[in-house]
């Protein structure tokens, strides 16, 4: 059972994956790049960054696997129309959520990095100089009490009764 898995993993991880996964990132890009130089106000538009943003590689990815009949396909998909789809559907969301997960990452690493990984995070979209999102708070405690100053030991804090 393991040695058809196996199989599996190699027949659909690797290097046309890779290839087709790199084509759908540029491509995608370039249409964000023209889209948002050609709208003005995209950047603020919740249609363009809430399902524009997440949905476009996916489409991206359908799109090639339709018009692109030399690609080297996986084997067991080359024949079936319906299965490239689906293989370019899963690429170009595989493809986006990697491209999110870097610039999320290069977002929160260019605080405390050099000024050329800075620039690279201007280039993708981050703002290095804005902080790190907040993280919820699981319970809320107290603050600690402030040390005395006589003593500089901590006061105790009130009981209540």
């Amino acid at each position: 059972m393991s040695s058809q898995l196996d199989k599996g993993f190699e027949v659909f991880v690797n290097w046309q994956t890779i290839v087709f996964c790199l084509g759908i990132y540029f491509l995608t890009y370039m249409i964000r790049v023209a889209v948002e130089a050609l709208w003005k106000g995209a950047k603020a538009s919740n249609l363009w960054t809430e399902l524009g943003l997440h949905c476009g590689p996916i489409g991206t990815g359908m799109i090639i696997a339709y018009f692109a009949t030399k690609f080297p396909w996986p084997m067991p998909i080359a024949d079936v129309m319906s299965a490239k789809l689906f293989y370019g559907a899963i690429c170009g969301g595989m493809s986006g959520f990697v491209y999110g997960r870097f610039r999320a990452w290069i977002g929160v690493a260019a605080d405390s990095a050099t000024p050329s990984v800075q620039k690279l995070a201007v280039k993708l979209g981050g703002k290095p100089s804005d902080p790190p999102p907040a993280l919820p708070d699981a319970g809320k405690t107290e603050p600690a009490p402030a040390p005395d100053a006589a003593t500089d030991t901590p006061k105790a804090p009130d009981s209540k009764s």
